[in-house]
């Protein structure tokens, strides 16, 4: 995967993940950042624009080198790390809740004919 390729994408990847988890607005990953800073720890913040500045500075001048690279990648997963454990649990559908009862209804009769 080129370098802008995998910048477009890993950008795109936190817009999504902004907007989904905090409620992000804007246009790209600055404004997002800047449309939910306060519900962010600063450290988080600063890695998102980090990523933002030299995502935008490969599309419009080229690649970056591979300590760069690198230092985004180590900054992204830590970034990711954060935001991802903000997502907030999963809610059963009430599909999955009446499965559960069956479940544990079938398993009551089995122990209850096993014991007899």
């Amino acid at each position: 995967m080129s370098q802008q390729v995998e910048l477009l994408s890993l950008s795109r990847d936190f817009e999504n993940l902004l907007t989904e988890i905090f409620g992000a607005t804007g246009q790209g990953l600055h404004q997002k950042v800047n449309s939910v800073e306060d519900q962010l720890p600063p450290e988080v913040t600063k890695k998102l624009r980090f990523i933002a500045s030299v995502r935008n500075g490969v599309v419009h001048k080229g690649d970056v080198d591979a300590a760069t690279l690198e230092n985004i990648r180590i900054r992204s997963a830590e970034a990711f790390h954060y935001i991802e454990g903000r997502r907030p649990a999963k809610v059963a559908a009430h599909g999955d809740v009446m499965l559960g009862v069956i479940v544990i209804a079938i398993m009551a009769a089995v122990l209850v004919v096993a014991f007899r």
